[in-house]
């Protein structure tokens, strides 16, 4: 009997030197202190690649891109509004009307589309406001605003444009509203 106990302990000696080797104390010591840290990390990683989402209440007033219609009978303007985050919101009626929210677009899809209207805008001046009257309107993070306004007739860059937004937009609510 003793002497099995002997090569039980000589055994789990060695296991516990080979152990040691591999995992030496001062391994655990860094293992907890990372995973102490790594909860924090993770947070704060999540914390700043969170995007900030307007309110209808607390919509900017600067860097935002608008289009849409208005005129006509009713003299009722509808304007959907897309801002750099990805949200789209759409107001019907006067410039000060209640604005609702109406989806959201990649930021990808979003950087494209303010690419197409900075280079459409600068290229194209149209103000021929008429009984229907069609716009886009870009405005830029300083608040410089850039808008074309027309009524039946307008460029091909333009009317391409308008259209690709209509559809954007379009896509978007009927995506957000499944």
């Amino acid at each position: 009997m003793a002497c099995l106990y002997a090569q039980s302990v000589c055994i789990k000696t060695s296991l516990q030197e080979k152990w040691d080797q591999l995992f030496p104390s001062n391994y655990y010591v860094g293992m907890r202190q990372r995973m102490f840290f790594l909860p924090i990390v993770l947070l704060v990683t999540v914390v700043s690649c969170n995007q900030q989402l307007y309110t209808v209440d607390a919509l900017p007033s600067k860097d935002y891109l608008a289009f849409g219609s208005g005129g006509g009978f009713s003299g009722l303007t509808t304007t959907w509004y897309i801002f750099p985050n990805g949200q789209v919101f759409k107001s019907i009626g006067t410039a000060e009307a209640a604005k609702t929210p109406q989806g959201q677009l990649k930021k990808k899809q979003v950087r494209r589309l303010f690419k197409q209207c900075e280079s459409t805008l600068a290229v194209a001046k149209i103000d021929q406001p008429n009984n229907v009257t069609h716009f886009i309107r870009r405005v830029t993070e300083e608040g410089d605003t850039v808008q074309l306004r027309w009524g039946s007739d307008a460029p091909e860059a333009v009317a391409s444009l308008f259209k690709n937004l209509q559809k954007v937009v379009a896509d978007t609510t009927a995506y957000s509203q499944k």
